[in-house]
């Protein structure tokens, strides 16, 4: 199994791998409280990764405009017309890169809306939080009015758990490769620094102080009980930085969850994946995630596989050919049967 890792992480890769982890063991032994207070500071301190041509040129096919949110704004993308759908990204992400949801979403008469949360893109700030994503995320959506659906990557999954705890309202919502775990983003952030049980300690008091509840308060397998909106989690086998375990959980833990789970994208490649884009769209537009070939009696003529509704040939034709998803009958979580 895929051993998790944080987001948070990036920051740090490359440093982690000459000075600091020398670094933060002297200071464990000496001033942990000074290890603690550096390695807070570098938690919430988002990656700014650049956006290539090809996806500037995606935004720029999309309406710009600015969301007011804490004194400033933040940037927002909209496309088409039509019941909307935000495009949430996670840590160290941005807008753009969910761009391959958009044109699949427009094509289906839908409105998908993306934006950069606090410290993230184009948008101001240097650090941030996920209870700060969350306000954010609900920000946007009070902005643009009703929200059919929410399409969300990696921590962006416990952004938009947060925000539907605290009103948001959504009638779907997609989790590709959803992190689950607070309590493991801090562990693994801090063995990447080289933290020491006194420096983390200090570490999580700090944080837990800065966002202002406990961590376990975001932990999306804890948010997700009580949730009513239908959810599909997608998750890889050969997921790296967030294991395929985590999504599974939160499936589990959501009320008539369906979890489909992919081999061979990885934790980035799954946004890009056209299957993968279909399978969400077409859960975003109201069909479940079936595997191909349910069988059951209910298909008629011209739905393109006898026996089949048009929802399961569909996904018959979509997908029988795609070896990855081959497993999906065993990793679906409580998938509902079709109608």
């Amino acid at each position: 199994m895929p051993t998790k890792a944080s987001h948070n992480s990036t920051n740090v890769r490359t440093l982690a791998g000459g000075l600091l982890p020398t670094v933060f063991g002297a200071l464990e032994r000496t001033v942990p409280g000074v290890a603690g207070w550096w390695a807070d500071r570098l938690f919430f301190t988002p990656p700014r990764p650049r956006l290539t041509h090809r996806l500037e040129r995606v935004l720029a096919s999309a309406t710009r405009f600015d969301v007011p949110f804490a004194g400033g704004s933040l940037p927002a993308w909209r496309w088409g017309s039509g019941p909307t759908v935000l495009l949430v990204h996670g840590w160290g992400s941005r807008a753009g890169h969910l761009s391959a949801f958009a044109a699949p979403l427009v094509t289906a008469g839908f409105s998908p809306i993306a934006f950069d949360a606090p410290a993230h893109g184009a948008a101001p700030g240097r650090r941030t939080s996920v209870p700060q994503m969350a306000r954010a995320l609900a920000a946007v959506a009070t902005a643009v009015g009703p929200v059919h659906a929410v399409v969300a990557h990696s921590v962006g999954a416990a952004v938009t758990a947060l925000a539907l705890r605290d009103g948001l309202g959504a009638e779907r919502v997609v989790f590709l490769a959803p992190a689950g775990d607070p309590e493991g983003f801090t562990r693994t952030f801090a063995a990447r620094l080289g933290l020491g049980p006194a420096s983390l300690k200090a570490m999580r008091a700090r944080a837990e102080r800065r966002i202002g509840v406990p961590f376990a308060s975001i932990d999306v397998r804890a948010l997700a009980r009580g949730q009513r909106a239908p959810l599909l989690v997608v998750h890889d086998r050969d997921d790296e930085e967030i294991g395929w375990s985590d999504g599974l959980a939160v499936a589990q833990a959501w009320a008539g969850a369906e979890a489909l789970v992919t081999r061979g994208l990885g934790h980035r490649r799954i946004l890009k994946d056209g299957e993968v884009v279909a399978r969400a769209l077409a859960f975003v537009a109201g069909a479940r995630a079936e595997p191909p070939g349910c069988g059951h009696a209910g298909g008629g003529a011209g739905n393109g596989a006898a026996g089949l509704c048009p929802t399961c040939a569909l996904d018959r034709h979509l997908f029988d050919r795609a070896a990855r998803w081959a497993r999906a009958d065993v990793d679906r979580i409580a998938a509902r049967s079709c109608p």
